[in-house]
């Protein structure tokens, strides 16, 4: 994965970096905190539901975007529920 960090001074810097695992869903498959790995291509609604209650656990800013993907994903687009259902409808 990269990212592009820009600097004030007009400067950048592109890193690269592995995706950290963050947990797994119940039907065993990875969760990264970045939806760009390739066990996100096979992931369920179900999948979906459980990778973004994983990610808003977190709850940083990044982990509710992430969430929010995933809740997408799952179709129930919008605003995050509270709480994220936990069983595909």
């Amino acid at each position: 994965m990269e990212q592009i960090q820009f600097h004030k001074n007009g400067q950048w810097t592109l890193t690269k970096s592995e995706p950290k695992l963050i947990g797994k869903t119940e039907s065993g498959k990875a969760v990264y905190d970045k939806f760009s790995h390739p066990a996100h291509d096979s992931f369920t609604k179900q999948d979906h539901l459980n990778a973004a209650n994983l990610h808003h656990g977190l709850g940083t800013k990044g982990d509710l975007g992430q969430a929010m993907h995933h809740m997408k994903a799952a179709g129930i687009g919008g605003k995050i529920p509270q709480p994220i259902p936990k069983k595909a409808a």
